[in-house]
């Protein structure tokens, strides 16, 4: 939703509808990235291997679903199956179902000395990752969990859990920072496809605004040399700022308190609005505080009411924008 000026002296004012009330006058930056890891042959003899894990759809949310298969000797695949149903796998992290075991299944496959597990978490936005229960990261822990059991070991495997784990602040990967007007970086593991010969590993950074997103590359470089990796990725999307003190910012804030009655202030959020696409535009709604947030998850939906409201809301914007 845009106000486009018909003279170049008169600037362009807008918005999108495409994130919270009362205001986003800033977007942290966003850098996804992919990390390729060869993965070197088991032992000969080797009790126990990890031969293939899934997880994941896409970078920008946490993963709901892992699935890993494991290989061992077909005379302790029970043995391994009974293990493997018996170790607890908690989150080690505040935030949503902190202390609280992830719902692991295993079963016995029909090849002969294979089982597979299968572990549940719980997805959300990947620029609020404690908001989810990460999969991937329930995942691994299981395989380690095992391998240790076994006597093995897997170097992607011990990488992902030293350097990433359950963190969700890039601490051990090196790139954690903070600020005062977007609050800590983020990383979220987004997709895992692992077999015998590679992992890929596709990883969420938002970086907050006023930190170089090149603490991000450098971060990404370093684990690509420590794996032996191919690093593959984008430019990504810098951050958006626009002050509170910016006529465009304090007349939606005006809008909003004028049409709700409560008092406002902007935020910012780890999340990429369409706001980044033209200058001078940022982020109004449409979800109202307090209301459950759905963006990116199963049945996404906003009440009817709410609709009206936000309708109300941004005709009271378009005329007060056309006067800005």
């Amino acid at each position: 939703m845009v106000r486009y000026c018909e003279t170049e002296e008169l600037p362009m004012l807008g918005f999108t509808p495409d994130a919270d009330f009362p205001v986003i006058n800033a977007e942290k930056g966003i850098r996804m990235f992919r990390l390729s890891v060869p993965r070197a042959a088991a032992k000969p003899g080797a009790a126990l291997r990890l031969v293939s894990a899934e997880g994941g759809s896409r970078p920008n949310m946490v993963p709901g679903l892992c699935t890993l298969v494991f290989a061992c000797d077909p005379a302790r695949r029970d043995d391994w199956v009974a293990h493997a149903r018996n170790l607890p796998y908690i989150v080690p992290i505040s935030g949503e179902g902190a202390g609280r075991p992830f719902p692991v299944a295993v079963e016995a496959l029909p090849e002969p000395g294979r089982f597979q597990v299968v572990v549940t978490g719980k997805m959300a936005h990947a620029s609020m990752p404690t908001d989810g229960r990460n999969a991937v990261s329930a995942g691994l822990s299981v395989a380690e969990s095992l391998l240790r059991a076994a006597g093995c070991e897997d170097a992607f495997v011990r990488f992902y859990q030293s350097r990433l784990g359950f963190e969700t602040d890039g601490a051990s990967f090196g790139c954690a920072a903070a600020d005062a007007v977007s609050g800590p970086l983020t990383l979220n593991v987004g997709i895992l496809a692992l077999d015998e010969r590679k992992a890929d590993l596709t990883v969420d950074v938002r970086c907050p605004v006023t930190v170089p997103m090149s603490i991000v590359e450098d971060a990404a470089n370093s684990a690509a040399v420590e794996l032996s990796a191919t690093l593959h990725g984008n430019p990504g999307h810098g951050p958006l700022f626009v002050p509170e003190s910016d006529p465009l910012v304090a007349s939606l804030l005006a809008v909003y308190e004028k049409s709700t009655g409560a008092k406002a202030k902007p935020i910012s959020i780890g999340g990429g609005t369409y706001a980044r696409s033209m200058p001078n535009v940022v982020a109004f709604g449409p979800l109202f505080p307090g209301r459950p947030q759905v963006a990116h998850q199963a049945d996404e939906y906003l009440p009817v009411d709410e609709l009206v409201a936000c309708a109300e809301i941004y005709l009271e914007a378009f005329e007060v924008l056309a006067k800005v």
